[in-house]
């Protein structure tokens, strides 16, 4: 058994703990835009459930919307479920490419080419819905591709006593990314109270 100050100078452990901030960038990856579209759509009140409605939308602030994006509620679904059918086939997709190209490259490109999708997403989501619905189910494969990769890391790289513990340290990132964004609601919502004030 490996001691605290062991496990921070291994190398393996150097390489879990890279795993899990990239499986912790994944869950970031996975739920920014449910945020972003709180933030796209503010300023529209949905006035179904009033008893007099007229319209199904209302202005608050015509001004304040000009440069704010605001898809119908279909099209606001399909972004938040597109990252999930991009989930579907990946683990299958990505063992294949494992087990022909090994873990160290695949892993890096997943990630690098997720990472730049997020950035693109902004200025794809001003020109179209569409395009953004499809860079949204490929960072979902590119994301759950991820994951057959770690278990094939950890497969070829750590001793047979080690492995289970290596595993569950790097899936560990799931509950540990959805902790992060939680607590930075907090933070943010505090802060944006502030603000308001």
């Amino acid at each position: 058994m490996e001691s605290v100050l062991q496990k921070l100078v291994s190398w393996r452990w150097r390489v879990a703990y890279i795993a899990l901030f990239g499986m912790v960038t994944q869950i970031m990856h996975r739920n920014c835009i449910s945020f972003a579209l709180v933030c796209m759509c503010k300023g529209q009140i949905d006035n179904t459930s009033l008893p007099h409605s007229h319209s199904d939308k209302e202005e608050i602030n015509s001004d304040a919307m000009s440069d704010n994006i605001c898809w119908d509620r279909t099209t606001q679904s399909l972004v938040l479920s597109a990252y999930f059918y991009g989930q579907l086939i990946a683990p299958f997709i990505s063992g294949l490419v494992t087990q022909r190209f090994g873990v160290k490259r695949p892993m890096a490109l997943y990630m690098l080419l997720s990472s730049v999708l997020l950035m693109a997403t902004p200025e794809l989501a001003r020109r179209s819905s569409s395009l953004t619905i499809a860079v949204r189910a490929v960072q979902g494969f590119l994301g759950s591709g991820c994951l057959p990769m770690y278990s094939q890391l950890w497969d070829e790289w750590a001793p047979t006593s080690e492995r289970g513990e290596l595993l569950a340290f790097t899936l560990s990132g799931k509950p540990t990314g959805l902790l992060t964004i939680q607590l930075n609601l907090i933070i943010t919502n505090t802060y944006m109270a502030n603000l308001r004030l």
